[in-house]
């Protein structure tokens, strides 16, 4: 797959460049797709192009580091905070910031958990959540994070090893055996030879970013009437089914839960028309 295409997506600095696609109708309701830890707008555009198909207006970006949008110079942490506030100062730029109503957002994985923070720092500008096997729950685990998260030795080791150690990093993550995850690999492969600072981005994420420890986001989010639905393939092992799935609906009592017989972590991206 090319993922080289420019199909119209514009960018916008503020911590750094964020390159984003606004698709669909102008009337519709506004959903926003927060992709995960690998993954970019284009690889999830077959998901944002069935929503378009059912009138709705989809908001695509990249996260710092990911796709187009360049890690910054700087090197901020990224966090779950510098995500969320990386979307919300692009909704406010293209003024959907207020929209009446408020927002829907997609958060596949790690967007998952990003779209609980931006709920849990902007509650009123988020409407409803779809989250598709959300990060942040203990059980979310990678044998090499430790060792990354070791400073200079963690830059030492990947600078050395470079896309070795990304792939093997990827395929701690990855349900292996599902055709979304080994798509996942090329568009793993891609960024790491054209995204600027993708390798340091990722790594910056792996440490910074609470993989595994969002439980109180969770609860807190949950405590606010809004309609939530949760989205677990039965086979996925990166964001277990079992434990994060009970965990997740016990900290979001307002969610309704859709369990997918033999989806693994990547079935947004194999079932974009089921999701």
């Amino acid at each position: 797959m090319k993922y080289g295409v420019d199909h119209g997506g514009k960018t916008w600095a503020v911590e750094g460049a964020t390159y984003y696609h606004l698709k669909g109708p102008a009337t519709g309701k506004l959903v926003v797709i927060m992709p995960g830890i690998t993954s970019f707008a284009a690889s999830v555009a077959p998901l944002a192009e069935c929503l378009i198909q059912r009138n709705h207006r989809v908001l695509l970006f990249d996260l710092f580091g990911r796709g187009r949008s360049p890690y910054p110079p700087s090197q901020p942490p990224c966090s779950h905070v510098l995500f969320a506030d990386q979307l919300y100062h692009l909704l406010d730029k293209l003024g959907l910031a207020d929209v009446s109503g408020g927002i829907t957002l997609l958060g596949l994985s790690l967007g998952g958990a990003i779209a609980l923070t931006l709920a849990q720092r902007y509650p009123k500008l988020v409407r409803r959540l779809l989250l598709v096997a959300p990060a942040g729950l203990p059980g979310v685990t990678s044998p090499l994070l430790s060792v990354l998260k070791v400073p200079w030795l963690g830059e030492a080791i990947i600078n050395t090893l470079g896309r070795l150690l990304l792939s093997a990093v990827v395929g701690d993550f990855d349900d292996t055996e599902h055709p979304g995850c080994l798509l996942m690999r090329s568009v793993t492969a891609w960024q790491a030879d054209n995204t600027p600072g993708y390798i340091n981005g990722l790594l910056s994420t792996l440490r910074h970013f609470p993989l595994a420890s969002m439980e109180e986001v969770f609860r807190e989010v949950g405590q606010y009437p809004r309609p939530v639905l949760l989205l677990w393939g039965e086979e996925d092992q990166t964001c277990p089914f079992d434990p994060c799935c009970f965990i997740a609906s016990e900290c979001l009592p307002n969610a309704t839960l859709r369990v997918i017989p033999n989806g693994g972590h990547c079935m947004a991206l194999e079932q974009a028309g089921r999701m």
